[in-house]
This record gives structure tokens, C-alpha cells and sequence, in this order.
């Protein structure tokens, strides 16, 4: 969770919306205060907050929505939600005006190219069980465990609880959809530390009065606590190449960077939605950075044989071929980098972990005609 709340993404954003929602509505329950009206149009202004942000926390809403009609009929509130949720959809679309030139009814356009027309799935399909083995996978097959089980054990033994209400509907939904990525369900696992709590709360006490237990749970302690001073202290793979980028470039007038379409490097990424196309990270571009990408190997070659006959020193190729100067004919040198310390990837680089952050990332030189060997006589 302290990782994933680092990133600025719509996921992330919307996960603290629908926990702001659901924290406001329950300590309003809790008080009753008197003034039930704008109490709603708070709520319904967070919950516009939430829908206008990720379109997909919109049956999450209807759960929520549905709860309150079925369970909590207090038409005061209900009636004032409609005019804050009015209010911030009414503010989205003037966004939606000034961002996109035109006016436009986003979720609308969101529905018709993702689900009628299916766009979505051009990024891959996954079976309905994707989810589950994605939580053991990328979630850590004991913690990834434990929130399933927490999470099965909430809905069964709390079936009329307004989170359960909530979550059901956004869970079901993101089953039934082709294209599934974990990150999706990121806003439902906000919840995941009060829900394990809830379980472990219910757990029989002899349970913990067991050694085997008391010592699992300080190892996983210890162990977590090392993953999270390691995270804190070592760069992403990717803020690292691009931090010794800006190095590299920062004393230079101007470098060129050469690179194939098809390849994905942490400059580029190749992409075939509706039409194929390149995404580039412009943001982590040095300014005097010329990034040019090529069609075909050949391609490029060529256009980094004229650009070395005609003197420039500072041309660099990205690829994803860890053995490109075996490839072309070009004299050229791996500029060598690495994520991680030295002492890492001299004791602990098991297997050879560390080189797989970087494959994307094979950088090379081209040497200029002074610096290039001779050929020996």
C-alpha cells in the first residue's frame, strides 16, 4: 500500500475518493446530524468526484446507490447527492470542453469504444479467473492469500454491509471484462487492511497462542519491513536510466538517440490501438536529447553510418538486444548501467535477477572515426 500510493494515476486517485465516500456516509450514520441535505451534497460531490475520475468506479456507485434505496432510505440525503453529483459531472464536461476542443459526453464516447466496440480488447484478453491468480502472483502468494480470504469471508458473514454493497458490483463487472490488468482493482484494495482485520478479529485466540504463528508473523514482519527500506533506498529501473541520461547529456551541446519503432524501451513504447503508433516519454527527454526511431534495423544503420561520416561524437542506440555489436557493423561500445549498487549485483545477483530491470535499456556508442580502432595491418 505505502508503494502503491506514490503514483499519481486515476487508480489510485479513485481508490481514495470511494474510501472518502464511504468514510463520510458511515460517520454521518454515526452522528445524524441535523442537516441531512448537505450532508448529500457533499457526498454526492465526492461520489461525482469518483465517477469523473475513472469512469469504471460508476458500479461501485450503483452498489453504493442501491444499498442506500434498499437499506437506508433517508430521502433528505439522497436528495441532496443529485444536485453534488449534477454539479461535478456539470464541471467535467466544461473540462472535457476546454481540454478537448469540443464538447463531448466522455463517458459516453468511453462506452462505445471500450465495451460496443470492443478497442479495449486489442490490449489482450484474460479468462475470468485472471484476477485470482494475479493476486497470488503480483500480490505475494501469502499476503495475495490472505486478502482473498479476508475478503470472501467479509462478503459472506456481512452480506447487508454497505462495503460489501459497494464492492460486489465493481468486483463482478471487472470479471466479466475481456481485457483484465491488475491495477484495475486497485481502488478495492484500499479496503484490504480493514478487511484483514476484520478476519484476523475473528480468528479463534488460540490461533495466536500458537509459537509456529507468533514466529511466522515476526518473520514477516522483519521481511517486510527490509522490502520496504529497500524500496525506499534503491530507484526504480526506470527513474535510474533516466537520471544517468540527464548525466550523460548534461555537459553536451547535443546528443542523438537511435532506436527502432517495434522495440519497447523506457523511451518508447510501441502501441497497435485501432492504428499503430509510438507513446514517448517526452517528459523524461534531456532537452538536448534527438530522439529518431527507425522502421528496420538496416534503417538504422544506415542513418548512424551518415550521421558518424560526418563527424558527430555523441550518437547513442537504445535496443533490446543485449548483443547488438555483434549485430551491426558499426564500431561501437555497451555504455554500461545498472539500478542497483555495486555490492548488490556482485553478492546478491542470484541467477542473474538484476539484469532482467534492464533489458530494455541496452545502451551503445558509436564510436566517432578517431576513436575507432584501426584495422591491424
Amino acid at each position: 500500500m505505502a508503494f502503491l500510493h506514490v503514483h499519481f494515476n486515476a487508480e489510485m486517485l479513485s481508490g481514495n475518493l470511494l474510501l472518502l465516500l464511504i468514510t463520510l456516509y458511515l460517520k454521518f450514520r454515526e452522528r445524524h446530524p441535523s442537516h441531512p441535505f448537505q450532508w448529500g451534497i457533499l457526498l454526492g460531490a465526492v461520489a461525482g468526484l469518483l465517477f469523473i475520475t475513472r469512469f469504471q468506479m460508476g458500479f461501485a456507485l450503483l452498489g453504493f446507490g442501491i444499498w442506500l434505496l434498499v437499506y437506508d432510505r433517508r430521502w433528505n440525503l439522497i436528495a441532496g447527492m443529485v444536485p453534488g453529483f449534477a454539479v461535478i459531472l456539470l464541471l467535467g464536461a466544461l473540462c472535457d470542453r476546454w481540454l478537448y476542443g469540443q464538447w463531448c459526453l466522455t463517458p459516453i464516447n468511453y462506452l462505445r469504444e471500450n465495451i460496443v466496440d470492443g478497442h479495449m480488447n486489442v490490449f489482450g484478453a484474460e479468462p475470468w479467473y485472471f484476477y485470482l491468480e494475479a493476486m497470488l502472483g503480483q500480490g505475494g502468494a501469502l499476503f495475495g492469500l490472505c486478502v482473498l480470504i479476508a475478503t470472501l469471508y467479509f462478503f459472506i458473514t456481512r452480506p447487508r454491509h454497505l462495503i460489501t454493497w459497494t464492492l460486489i458490483p465493481f468486483l463482478v463487472v471487472h470479471l466479466l471484462v475481456s481485457h483484465k490488468e491488475l491495477r484495475f482493482l486497485f481502488p478495492a484494495l484500499f479496503f484490504a487492511p480493514y478487511l484483514l482485520m476484520v478476519w484476523f478479529r475473528n480468528l479463534p485466540k488460540t490461533v495466536w497462542q500458537k509459537k509456529g504463528i507468533r514466529v511466522l508473523g515476526y518473520l514477516l514482519g522483519i521481511v517486510n519491513g527490509l522490502l520496504i527500506i529497500y524500496a525506499l533506498c534503491f530507484p526504480d529501473p526506470n527513474m535510474r536510466f533516466y537520471d544517468d541520461m540527464r548525466a550523460y547529456c548534461r555537459d553536451k551541446t547535443q546528443v542523438r538517440l537511435f532506436s527502432l519503432k517495434n522495440e519497447r524501451t523506457y523511451y518508447q513504447i510501441p502501441e497497435n490501438v485501432i492504428g499503430p503508433r509510438e507513446v514517448v516519454s517526452a517528459f523524461y527527454t534531456p532537452r538536448n536529447l534527438q530522439r529518431t526511431s527507425f522502421d528496420n534495423l538496416a534503417q538504422l544503420e544506415e542513418a548512424a553510418r551518415k550521421a558518424r561520416e560526418k563527424g558527430e561524437d555523441n550518437l547513442l542506440i537504445l535496443s533490446e538486444n543485449p548483443h547488438l555489436i555483434d549485430t551491426l557493423s558499426l564500431p561501437m561500445e555497451k555504455i554500461p548501467w545498472s539500478p542497483f549498487p555495486r555490492w548488490v549485483t556482485r553478492y546478491l545477483n542470484f541467477n542473474n535477477w538484476t539484469s532482467r530491470s534492464i533489458e530494455r535499456a541496452n545502451l551503445y556508442r558509436v564510436l566517432s572515426q578517431e576513436e575507432a580502432p584501426r584495422p591491424t595491418p
